[in-house]
């Protein structure tokens, strides 16, 4: 019995010293981290420790949740080293994330709404790297002695802070719904990429400045008339061009030609040889080569340009506007291309092909008067465009940024899908329905419209019963003629077929404007809907047989107007 009291208490003692231990280890730890003694909890810094490494998982996890891409969790990863960096946005007071709270930011997002963020600022972050990097380049070209790499650096480097600072004022507010909205409304991506357009036109300006100048417009070299240390740059239809000035005049003469102002070649394979430049991709010179090509064909309606105006306004919009504007215009080519594929592949399959391939033309030539129009000045006082004066630049890259808004080929592409659609569903029709739509089709004028571009957009159901009204009107329609065939010969009759000719008029009329109805199946269900001229045929019907049935007496029947 002695032996197990003294057994316990023995664990009670170890267990006092374990505690001892274990206290005396967490107020040494506490002292080592805030250096005062007193036990005080310092939070760790979320960048370091197990705490972090768990959450960079966790974050991890999240964006391929969300299904981004490589290059989407990048932008995610810049987003958060500007966004948890204390020292950018300071002194303006922006709000500064830890990393939990960013984690907690995008999961309150969400999927849906990180992926536009991210896809907005994707947009806006490839332009300000084509700046960085020409102007980079050029930097890293710089001679090493004299103050001038300094200087542009120091340039460079206020530029790239800015850009920071920019991005962290979009996350100012802890709201989620607050950031979305940053990013997503008020044109943010047009804002902020002509935002980096300005400060490019101040960094050019700022290069020129600080060397020997340069030239503005369709130039693709620039001529060097004096030797010195400095910046050449050059804005046009190849890009922008950022090139340093070496001290020595041989420098240049090495490279093929002379620096005479005379000498248009040599200045030429100097820009080839010395030029660090912000160009172009190939597709994007092909867009510039189209647009060219159309605004300076002759034209009676719009202004036709000579190639200096056409160059002098791609270096007004400057070398990130031209590509924006391009690159509309060459999604806008491939729709176009896309869509005449199409076209082509259903040849066979489709009714009213013709007609489509009719609208597919109109669409095109919209585009082209468009783009003509969009470089033109409307001159009020005359209501028509001005065949001589420039327009504002700015003007026409606004319109030009609309080009797919006002001539697409939307309706093109859904007029196909219907009437392939309709083909499928044909097969369920009876041949009256068939032949009562062929005669409704056969009353349609317009050279870019059928009434299967439509059909094809309704349920079965919805197709049945307009096939069933104009059954039921044209059945109404033939009976009608017959009676008046069949009517005894008297002066009364000819009154009735006069009746009868103003309703088929107006019938067929109002199937002919059917077109009217051409951008939504549902309005032009609506419309064909209707059981005015089943019951107006009816009527003058009723009254022919009824004069049939006298046989002729000589008093005329009373008339009722016949509505329409």
């Amino acid at each position: 019995m002695m032996r197990i009291k003294r057994c316990g208490l023995l664990m009670i003692i170890l267990s006092l010293i374990a505690l001892l231990l274990v206290i005396s280890c967490r107020q040494s730890s506490d002292s080592k981290r805030n250096g005062t003694g007193e036990g005080a909890r310092v939070q760790e810094e979320p960048t370091k420790g197990v705490y972090n490494g768990a959450l960079k998982v966790n974050l991890k996890e999240l964006l391929v949740k969300f299904r981004l891409s490589d290059e989407e969790k990048q932008i995610v990863y810049k987003m958060q080293k500007i966004v948890t960096n204390p020292n950018i946005g300071n002194t303006e007071g922006y709000k500064t994330y830890d990393d939990l709270k960013f984690y907690n930011l995008l999961k309150d997002l969400g999927e849906r709404k990180v992926k536009e963020i991210v896809g907005n600022y994707l947009k806006v972050d490839k332009r300000q790297n084509e700046v960085k990097n020409a102007f980079s380049q050029a930097i890293n070209n710089a001679p090493e002695e004299g103050s001038l790499k300094e200087r542009l650096q120091s340039e460079l480097s206020s530029y790239q802070d800015g850009y920071a600072l920019q991005l962290k004022e979009l996350f100012k507010d802890d709201d989620s719904n607050a950031v979305y909205g940053a990013f997503t409304a008020n044109n943010y991506v047009v804002k902020a990429i002509r935002e980096i357009d300005v400060q490019l036109n101040e960094l050019i300006n700022e290069f020129k400045a600080l060397g020997v100048g340069g030239s503005i417009g369709a130039a693709t070299g620039a001529t060097v008339t004096e030797s010195a240390e400095g910046i050449l740059v050059t804005v046009g239809s190849n890009g922008v061009g950022v090139a340093v000035i070496p001290k020595n005049p041989a420098d240049i003469a090495d490279t093929g030609g002379s620096n005479s102002p005379e000498n248009s070649e040599g200045s030429e394979n100097f820009a080839e040889t010395q030029v660090v430049r912000l160009e172009f991709d190939d597709e994007e010179k092909r867009g510039i080569s189209a647009i060219r090509k159309l605004v300076t064909s002759p034209s009676q309606d719009y202004k036709t340009y000579n190639d200096s105006e056409f160059d002098g306004l791609i270096g007004a919009w400057g070398v990130l506007n031209t590509k924006e504007v391009v690159k509309i215009y060459n999604e806008h080519v491939a729709e176009c291309e896309t869509m005449k594929s199409k076209l082509s592949s259903k040849i066979n399959d489709i009714y009213c092909w013709p007609k489509l391939q009719n609208e597919f033309k109109s669409t095109k030539i919209c585009s082209e008067s468009y783009i003509r129009m969009s470089f033109s000045q409307f001159n009020y006082s005359t209501d028509r465009h001005d065949l001589h004066a420039l327009p504002n630049s700015d003007s026409v890259y606004h319109d030009m940024l609309n080009l797919g808004r006002f001539c697409n080929f939307k309706r093109v592409e859904q007029y196909l899908a219907n009437s392939v659609k309709y083909k499928e569903m044909e097969g369920k029709l009876t041949e009256s329905q068939k032949s009562t739509f062929r005669y409704i089709n056969d009353r349609i004028t317009e050279p870019g419209f059928c009434i299967y571009f439509l059909l094809g957009g309704l349920s079965f159901a919805k197709l049945a019963e307009v096939a069933n009204l104009h059954q039921e009107t044209i059945q109404a329609k033939d009976a009608t003629s017959k009676a008046l065939v069949d009517a005894p010969n008297v002066k009364t009759k000819r009154f009735f077929e006069s009746q009868f000719v103003g309703e088929l008029e107006n019938y067929h009329r109002y199937l002919k404007n059917s077109h009217y109805k051409s951008k939504s199946s549902h309005a032009f269900y609506a419309y064909m809907m209707v059981r005015a001229y089943v019951n107006n045929f009816n009527s003058i019907k009723e009254k022919v047989l009824n004069l049939s049935s006298k046989n002729g007496a000589g008093s005329k029947p009373e008339i009722s107007p016949v509505t329409t």
